[in-house]
């Protein structure tokens, strides 16, 4: 098995997770799973956790390993996530890149970008 496919993979699981956790407003566990450096770049917790709060959904549906190390991986992705609009649902299209880097036995995300390349409503 390619060591490479091995690390992109654990790598992307965590990625998934840190998504899920948003989904679930399971801020706390999402928090986690950034870099303290990587917290800080976005100011308070509760300035952080605030933003997703009318988030219904954040689901990654494509992570492809642009560059791949032992210890770091950068994905170009794409997610859709889902939020609520007054009596209406947002759904946008957000593509990007994120890093994430392997601290101890941890894959946290270290590094993001995205830009909205689709909008529409529900």
């Amino acid at each position: 098995v390619d060591p490479n496919v091995v690390i992109a993979d654990e790598a992307r699981k965590s990625l998934s997770t840190y998504h899920e956790a948003i989904t679930n407003h399971d801020f706390i566990q999402a928090y986690a799973l950034m870099t303290s450096q990587k917290q800080s770049d976005l100011g308070t917790y509760e300035a952080w956790k605030d933003g997703y709060a009318s988030t219904l959904s954040s689901k990654i549906l494509d992570a492809k390993p642009t560059s791949v190390a032992p210890d770091r991986v950068i994905f170009a992705y794409q997610l859709e996530a889902r939020d609520s609009e007054g009596s209406r649902i947002k759904k946008q299209i957000i593509s990007g890149n994120v890093t994430m880097v392997r601290q101890g036995n941890l894959w946290l995300m270290a590094d993001s970008d995205g830009r909205v390349i689709s909008t529409t409503y529900e």
